[in-house]
């Protein structure tokens, strides 16, 4: 009889947490201590030393970089110049938090999809109004246009679900970036309207 013959569903699931919560704390080691790594990433003159495996597997925009016949491959080091700093820091340390804000959020999607990592896109959060207008503020100041990704996904989080749009709807936030940026509030109602939603709240 082998030591798990009699492991109930309740141990099984816990036992997958704690090695989760190993491999989190076993990559934001290797993250931090720079042991055994393999390659460096530099943006705005900070330095991170990485390890292909772990990037690698996890960005497709890394993978190609790194492992195909580039100079960043043959060099093991590459430059980013699109993001700061404390982007990119943000971007390697997706498992250090339990949760983001929606500023954070909203970046951290705009470097999932990026960097071709879309766990970072999928990343959920709780509304804050605060924080919820810096987020539109963002995504309406860099990428407003009818039909841009990142800001059809913006409208998605903040109108699809109606536990959501309730919430959103009722922020004075809401009221502020419609006034803000009045192609905010026409997306809205096209939303809505091509959602069919038939109720506000």
């Amino acid at each position: 009889m082998g030591p798990f013959d009699n492991t109930d569903e309740s141990s099984v699931q816990k036992q997958q947490v704690l090695w989760d919560q190993e491999q989190k704390l076993t990559y934001l080691s290797l993250l931090r201590s720079g042991i055994l790594s393999d390659c460096e990433i530099t943006c705005e003159g900070k330095t991170w030393k990485l390890h292909k495996s772990i990037i690698c597997t996890r960005s497709g925009y890394f993978k190609a970089l790194l492992l195909k016949n580039w100079k960043e491959s043959k060099e093991n080091r590459a430059e980013i110049t699109l993001f700061n700093k404390e982007q990119i820091g943000v971007f390697f340390r997706p498992f250090e938090k339990a949760g983001t804000v929606l500023n954070t959020c909203a970046q951290l999607w705009h470097l999932g999809d990026y960097f071709l990592v879309p766990s970072l896109c999928d990343q959920g959060w709780v509304i804050d109004g605060p924080d919820w207008l810096k987020a539109g503020q963002f995504v309406y100041d860099h990428f407003y246009r009818r039909g841009n990704s990142f800001c059809d996904a913006f409208l998605d989080m903040s109108l699809e679900k109606t536990f959501v749009r309730k919430q959103v709807l009722n922020l004075p936030q809401f009221k502020q970036l419609c006034k803000e940026w009045p192609d905010f509030g026409n997306d809205c109602m096209m939303k809505l309207v091509e959602s069919k939603v038939t109720r506000l709240q």
